[in-house]
Formats: C-alpha cells, sequence, structure tokens
C-alpha cells in the first residue's frame, strides 16, 4: 500500500482562511462535485497545443475553505491550464473549519500551545469524536483513493492528455498513491500525511515536493528515505524537494497571510508549482 491510515495532530488544523473569492464554478465530474476554474478565464495566457489539466487534491477541511479554489484560480491563470478540485470527501470533511478554526495556531515553527489551548483542543476532539472517527474511518485512503483514479480516468475521458496532480497534507497522501500509477502526467506532493516510504519505489512520473521546515507527518528521517529512493531513480525520472524555511505542516494551503514571511513561503510554494508544471506538463 502506497500509504497509511488518516491520523490527526494539531499541525492538521494549523493555519488560515485565504483572502479573496473563487472566480470558477462548481461542475460535475465523474459524479464528483468538482471547483472548475477554465484556462480561457485567463486571456493573458496563450492557449496551449495539447489538452492539458491541474488537478488539485485539498487537505481535511475539504471544500469548506475556500483555499484550494483560490489556489486554482492562482494556478490556472499563471499556467493557462484547467484546473479541476474534486470533492472526494463528497461533501463530508473529517472536521469542520467553524469548529476547529478557534483553535487554529500561528504556520511558525517551534509554537507550543499553553496548557489551556491544549486542553481545548482535545476536549473539541472528544466531543467530536464519534463522528471523526466514523468520517475518518470512510475516508481512508483504500476508499478516497479509487475515488480519485476513477476521477483522473474521467478526465483522460474528456481528451486531457496530460495531467498534474497536487495533493496538500491528506491529498498529499492521494498524490503520493497516484505518482505510482499511469494516470498522471506530473506530481507535487506538499506537505504528505503519513505515507509508506518504501512505496516511492513505485513512482512512475516526475514528483516536486514542497517541504516544511517542521512537519510531524514527514520529518527530515522520512524526507531522506524517500529522496534516496527517488533520486536512485534519476536521470530517468526527475524529482525536486524544495525546503521553505520558517514553515511548518500546512503552510502551502492554509497560511497566515498577516504574517509576511508566511505570505512569502505560500507564494513561493505557488511558483514552484508553477514551475515543475511548467516543465513537467
Amino acid at each position: 500500500m502506497a500509504s497509511k491510515s488518516i491520523g490527526i495532530c494539531p499541525d492538521c488544523v494549523k493555519g488560515r482562511r485565504l483572502p479573496g473569492d473563487p472566480t470558477g464554478e462548481v461542475v460535475q465530474v465523474d459524479h464528483l462535485s468538482t471547483y472548475f476554474r477554465s484556462a480561457s478565464a485567463s486571456s493573458e495566457t496563450a492557449k496551449p497545443t495539447e489538452k492539458k489539466a491541474i488537478v488539485l487534491l485539498y487537505d481535511i477541511f475539504g471544500f469548506q475553505l475556500d483555499n484550494i479554489k483560490i489556489v486554482a484560480d492562482e494556478l490556472s491563470k499563471n499556467l493557462g491550464i484547467d484546473v479541476f478540485a474534486p470533492d472526494y470527501f463528497l461533501g463530508k470533511p473529517p472536521m469542520t473549519f467553524e469548529e476547529f478554526g478557534p483553535h487554529l495556531l500561528s504556520s511558525r515553527p517551534g509554537q507550543v500551545r499553553t496548557w489551556s489551548e491544549t486542553f481545548s483542543f482535545v476536549w473539541t476532539l472528544i466531543k467530536n469524536s464519534p463522528s471523526l472517527l466514523s468520517l475518518v474511518t470512510s475516508l481512508r485512503p483504500a476508499v478516497i483513493n479509487p475515488r480519485i483514479e476513477e476521477f483522473l480516468k474521467g478526465l483522460r475521458a474528456q481528451g486531457y492528455t496530460r495531467i498534474g496532480v497536487v495533493g496538500y497534507c491528506i491529498g498529499g497522501i492521494a498524490a503520493f498513491h497516484i505518482a505510482t500509477t499511469d494516470l498522471a502526467t506530473s506530481c507535487v506532493i506538499a506537505h504528505p500525511g503519513p505515507v509508506a516510504t518504501e512505496a516511492a519505489k513505485g513512482f512512475k512520473v516526475p514528483s516536486s515536493w514542497v517541504m516544511a521546515e517542521e512537519d510531524h507527518y514527514f520529518p527530515p528521517t522520512k524526507r531522506n528515505e524517500v529522496e534516496a529512493i527517488l533520486r536512485a531513480k534519476e536521470p530517468g525520472l526527475t524529482c525536486e524537494f524544495v525546503d521553505h524555511p520558517g514553515t511548518c505542516h500546512g503552510f502551502a494551503i492554509r497560511p497566515d497571510v498577516t504574517l509576511p514571511d508566511q505570505k512569502a513561503a505560500f507564494e513561493n510554494s505557488l511558483d514552484q508549482i508553477s514551475a515543475w508544471f511548467g516543465k513537467t506538463l
């Protein structure tokens, strides 16, 4: 298996809402409600000669946050490519932003919760434990990976010949899995959840990794193991690991943009994704 079961740690719920409003639309693709931002909305970008798409796989909050939609808009504008974000949680994310939002921390590494903040966070988990356990079980990789696979097959059936996949946090687990299939052309994995290191031996597509300085799920030891496996596949299969100092798990999708360094790190992650797909799609 390419990934382990979903877990929940305080970093999972770090971060903030991105400012702005989405400019795309919600459509149905292979029975999944999907946010779609058409490349035609970016008049300044030349149309590609080949039909390409980018698929974004969101984090633990699903579609409740518009962040994934705003990122879709930005990538479509930058690259002139259609961008899709499927709702593979089927409208039932493991956590609600309204419930867990008050417990969000700053995105800077090394921040420690006070005793009262820790108690409040744990109490919120306990109160929501029945629904959380049910949802986490129903959203384990064995359930959501097939949904994403079928979604990508649906895009292929629509004529998209080159597809880039970006996964954040929980979505990073799914992107890790997709990189071991023939369904994508290239992948970007941003601070993923827990993955099985050895499964990286099965990667079939180029991969770019958005690395946080502090990451409970993807610490330096695991990163080094995965990188060593993928470097051994070069030059036939390329990869890159880009470190973003002063960040922690979640920064590339839920940054606190009121903090200049976090805003810059978030923007740098978008530049990394755009540059990678500019080379590999």
